[in-house]
C-alpha cells in the first residue's frame, strides 16, 4: 500500500508540474501574440523614414507592438483592405484607401486587434485640385462663373490669369466667383493648400464670332448641301439661341464671312467653340477650316461630335494652318450626313 501511495503521489506531482509548464507555455505564447496593441510610427515602404502624413493610394508601414492579431485598420475611419500575410507582431504593411477622407476628420490611424485597439496621429494629404468645367464660357465683369471639379477644400484663391476673383461660395466640388474687372479672355487658376491647377480651356474671348447670333460685322453666307438656322432656340449652351446646321448631303458645309479684312496674325492664338450633337451623331465628325484673303484653305481640323451633350473645343490657330486673315469660316461634314448639330459660343482667344 505504501508503495502504491508513493507512486500515486509521484504521478500527481508530475502531472501538476506538466500543468504548470503548459500554463507557462500558453502564457508566454499569449505574450508573443496578444496583449493590448500599441502604435509607434509610420514610414514609407520604400524608405524607412518616419512620416506624420501620407497620400491616398500609397503603401506605408505601421510600426508598433502586439499587432499580430490585427483585424481592421482605419485611416480617418475609412477601412483599408488588409492583407494578413503582411501583418507581423511589430508592423503592418498597408495601402491608404483611394477614398480616405482628408477634410474635417480626426487625422488618426486606428488599428483593431483581437485584444483591443490603438490610435496614432496621422494626416491624409489633400490631393491637388482639378477643374472639370466652368460655366458660362464668357460673361462680363461682375458676372458669376461656376467652376466644377474636385478637391477644392482649403481654397486659397481663384484667378483669371493674374487677376484675383472674388469667391462667392465654395465647396469641395464647386466654386462660384465673380469675373474681375478688365478680364476679356483668361485661363482660370484654382489654388488650394495642396497646389494650383490651370483650366484646360480659356474663359472669355478677345473677339466674339457667335453669341445668340452671328456678330453684326460678319455675313451669313449659308453653304452647300446644308441649311443653317442662325438663331435656333432648340438648343443653347448659354443664353437662348444657337447656330443649327442641318447637313443634307455628304461633305456639306456652312459658311460665314467677315465684311472687312479680318487680321488674325499677332492678334489671336486660338478658336474656341461648343458643339451639341443631334440624334444619331455619335461617331461622326465635322471639320473646321479657315480660308484666308488669298484664297488659301488652311488645315482642316476634325471635331468629334457627341450625341446629346455639349462638347467644348479650343483649337490653336497653328492647328488650322496659322492663317494670317479670315475670308471664310467653314464647318464641313466629314461624310456622315444626314444629321443635325448645334454650335454656340464661337470666338477667338
Amino acid at each position: 500500500m505504501d508503495i502504491q501511495k508513493k507512486i500515486t503521489r509521484k504521478v500527481l506531482t508530475a502531472m501538476s508540474l506538466l500543468i504548470v509548464v503548459a500554463s507557462l507555455f500558453v502564457a508566454c505564447n499569449d505574450d508573443d501574440q496578444g496583449g493590448t496593441p500599441a502604435l509607434e510610427r509610420v514610414s514609407l515602404v520604400a524608405k524607412d523614414s518616419t512620416t506624420q502624413s501620407g497620400r491616398r493610394g500609397t503603401t506605408y508601414v505601421i510600426y508598433g507592438n502586439n499587432l499580430a492579431t490585427t483585424r481592421e485598420v482605419y485611416f480617418n475611419e475609412s477601412l483599408a483592405p488588409l492583407n494578413v500575410t503582411l501583418v507581423r507582431n511589430d508592423n503592418i504593411i498597408i495601402r491608404i484607401p483611394d477614398n480616405a477622407p482628408f477634410a474635417n476628420v480626426p487625422n488618426k490611424i486606428r488599428v483593431v486587434t483581437e485584444f483591443g485597439q490603438a490610435e496614432l496621429d496621422f494626416v491624409i494629404q489633400q490631393p491637388g485640385p482639378s477643374i472639370a468645367s466652368f460655366d458660362p464660357a464668357f460673361i462680363g465683369a461682375g458676372g458669376i462663373v461656376t467652376i466644377k471639379g474636385e478637391f477644392f477644400e482649403n481654397l486659397q484663391s481663384v484667378r483669371f490669369d493674374d487677376a484675383e476673383a472674388e469667391v462667392v461660395s465654395a465647396s469641395g466640388k464647386e466654386i462660384e466667383v465673380k469675373v474681375p474687372d478688365g478680364v476679356t479672355s483668361a485661363y482660370l487658376y484654382v489654388t488650394t493648400s495642396a497646389g494650383t491647377v490651370k483650366s484646360s480651356s480659356a474663359f472669355g474671348f478677345k473677339f466674339v464670332i457667335y453669341d445668340e447670333d452671328l456678330v453684326a460685322t460678319w455675313q451669313k453666307w449659308g453653304g452647300w448641301s446644308s441649311t443653317t438656322d442662325w438663331t435656333s432656340t432648340q438648343q443653347a449652351k448659354r443664353g437662348d439661341k444657337s447656330m443649327k446646321i442641318t447637313y443634307d448631303g455628304a461633305w456639306g458645309g456652312s459658311q460665314s464671312h467677315p465684311s472687312n479684312t479680318f487680321v488674325l496674325v499677332n492678334n489671336y492664338t486660338a478658336v474656341k467653340l461648343s458643339i451639341f450633337g443631334g440624334a444619331g451623331t455619335t461617331g461622326k465628325s465635322v471639320m473646321l477650316f479657315i480660308k484666308d484673303n488669298d484664297g488659301v484653305v488652311g488645315t482642316q481640323k476634325s471635331l468629334a461630335i457627341q450625341e446629346g451633350v455639349w462638347t467644348d473645343f479650343t483649337i490653336p490657330l497653328s492647328e488650322l494652318g496659322s492663317p494670317s486673315t479670315i475670308n471664310e469660316f467653314v464647318f464641313q461634314d466629314q461624310g456622315g450626313a444626314p444629321y443635325v448639330i448645334f454650335i454656340d459660343d464661337i470666338g477667338l482667344l
